[in-house]
């Protein structure tokens, strides 16, 4: 089939659009040159437009859509007072609602309105997703967090503080930013300059800059991971009132992985309509965080090969054609679920979330070998296995490592050997045939310390002959939210319990020859903010105290990992 000829395309800078409350919003809009009207696509993002829109604004607008790129209330030219996420949701301001219907009624619009991307503006799409704007036929929602949720197991993620800070520079250096913005940033240069030595900076809720600049924004940069601020931006508690036809797009390596998943199982099983649950998919790629990592078959150490590569632009017109043009192109024959299984290296379709016919299988932590490293084993431990023990001092963590985490972003699957000698791991002997995992991980540890209070960090990895440990997936749980994130129980020093730690997913072939490993820590700093181990406030606290952490491996308390096993 011959493809259309492109059309000639125009930009519009610093278009506005009027809020509820009175709010003006500037977007940069992209259209066709010719006269008409079209359908329209929106992204409303807290960053700069040139960049962010140069891969595929005018792409779309090429053929035959109008690419709306708006800032979100208080950034750049847009008015009104930044306060994170706060004014795209369900509130008193509604400013996603406000965009779609104000793009629906100009005169190059059809009235038919689409959303996209991903990360922030991800995060704009799925709290505007539940006020159903009557407008709105489709999102395409990519690597897109649920609000301002808590993610690591109540470990409050530095990460966050970080981006914000790189974000906010970029914002005080344009032509649009105040005088006060501008007056920040020698405290931004230098705070970037050498994040670690900021960040260690105590208490941490009194470190520079982010607090002063904004002071509304204190329980998201850091709190309690059930606090009001938080709860009150979960999407994922929303999905029984969303109403539209999405796409979720995620990356086995990408932070936001769980919220993609659950936002896709929220509208699938509970959304408003019977279109809108039937007309749910969600795909995942072996990608890390980013707008055209989609495109790019090299992720960490590995080349996941041409297959991987989805051709984001292409693929996400012909969702667009589908549902606002009525184009076919493919779209109703794509599954519920697509995934990528690494190793594999190809793409794999089921009926649901997480796939049916996975058998559960426990990997058990088991005593050390001569070489005083633990074993991973498929049969329980006996009678006579005991615990392994090692120490954590919040003032001596763990270190990242590559770049381990940068901001808020796993880097893929990385070689993560060098970094083990400070953590205690577990190893399988080598696979006798290749195991294949597709869907959720956990681990379950037996545990115990010397302090009231610490942190699990756990890591799967890949080992591969050649002694490389390729990062599979990761998870953290605080002691204290061991019972749930809505209380707090610390511990009794010394008493052993239960931490159930979430792992994400994956779907990786572990080929014949690898072995599988599980190590352990309490840190991993930074991104991960420090457990002072005192039981106390964290974000208060001045000091800290050393603890002396054991995982438990015996038979009345089997530590292990489960993964669910296809095969």
């Amino acid at each position: 089939m011959t493809p259309e000829p492109l059309l000639e395309t125009t930009i519009d800078r610093k278009v506005p659009a009027v809020m509820r409350d009175g709010t003006t919003l500037f977007s940069d809009v992209y259209r066709p040159k010719k006269p008409g009207r079209y359908p329209v696509i929106v992204e409303r993002v807290a960053y700069e437009l040139d960049s962010r829109l140069e891969p595929y604004a005018d792409f779309y607008a090429s053929r035959g859509y109008v690419f709306v790129g708006q800032n979100t209330r208080g950034t750049f030219w847009s008015q009104g007072e930044f306060s994170g996420v706060k004014d795209d949701g369900w509130g008193e301001n509604r400013d996603g609602y406000d965009t779609i219907e104000w793009a629906a009624s100009q005169s190059w619009s059809d009235g038919n309105v689409g959303t996209m991307d991903g990360s922030w503006s991800g995060m704009t799409q799925t709290l505007m997703a539940p006020t159903r704007p009557p407008h709105l036929r489709t999102m395409f929602l990519r690597m897109a967090p649920a609000g301002m949720l808590e993610s690591g197991g109540g470990v409050d993620s530095i990460g966050m503080r970080i981006f914000l800070a790189r974000h906010t520079l970029i914002r005080a250096k344009h032509e649009s930013a105040s005088d006060r913005l501008r007056s920040f940033i020698p405290e931004l240069e230098e705070l970037l300059a050498d994040p670690t030595a900021a960040l260690e900076l105590l208490p941490s809720a009194e470190r520079p800059v982010l607090k002063t600049l904004y002071p509304g924004l204190g329980n998201i940069l850091g709190g309690k991971p059930n606090h009001p601020s938080r709860l009150d931006l979960d999407a994922t508690k929303q999905t029984a009132e969303v109403d539209v036809p999405a796409l979720h797009l995620g990356g086995w390596f990408d932070s936001f992985l769980p919220e993609t998943i659950a936002m896709y199982s929220g509208v699938r099983n509970q959304g408003f309509s019977g279109r809108a649950r039937r007309n749910q998919r969600m795909l995942i790629g072996p990608w890390v965080h980013g707008p055209m990592e989609p495109n790019n078959p090299s992720q960490g150490d590995l080349d996941f090969g041409p297959e991987s590569v989805l051709g984001i632009n292409e693929f996400r017109l012909n969702w667009f054609d589908f549902w606002m043009k009525g184009v076919s192109k493919g779209v109703p024959d794509l599954p519920q679920v697509r995934l990528f299984v690494m190793g594999e290296n190809r793409w794999r379709d089921f009926d649901s979330w997480p796939p049916e016919g996975a058998a559960e299988t426990k990997l058990f932590l088991r005593n050390p070998e001569a070489d005083g490293r633990g074993r991973l084993s498929f049969d329980t431990p006996v009678e006579d296995e005991g615990s392994t023990s090692y120490v954590y001092d919040p003032f001596d963590p763990v270190p990242v490592y590559r770049g381990e985490h940068q901001g808020f972003q796993a880097n893929g699957p990385i070689d993560l050997a060098p970094s083990e000698d400070r953590k205690i791991t577990f190893t399988s002997k080598p696979l006798q045939r290749p195991l294949t995992v597709i869907g959720p991980i956990k681990a379950k540890l037996w545990a115990k310390s010397s302090a009231k209070d610490t942190d699990w960090f756990v890591t799967l990895t890949d080992v591969w002959p050649d002694g490389r440990s390729l990062r599979v997936q990761e998870g953290s749980l605080r002691a204290r939210y061991r019972e749930g994130f809505d209380r707090e129980v610390l511990m009794k020093p010394g008493k052993p319990y239960i931490f159930d730690i979430d792992l994400k997913a994956t779907a990786l072939r572990v080929e014949s020859g690898h072995r599988l490993r599980l190590a352990i820590t309490s840190s991993q700093f930074p991104p991960a903010e420090r457990n002072m181990n005192t039981g106390g406030d964290n974000e208060l606290e001045t000091n800290g105290i050393v603890a002396h952490n054991t995982v438990l491996h015996d038979h009345n308390h089997p530590s292990h990992v489960v993964l669910p096993v296809f095969g």
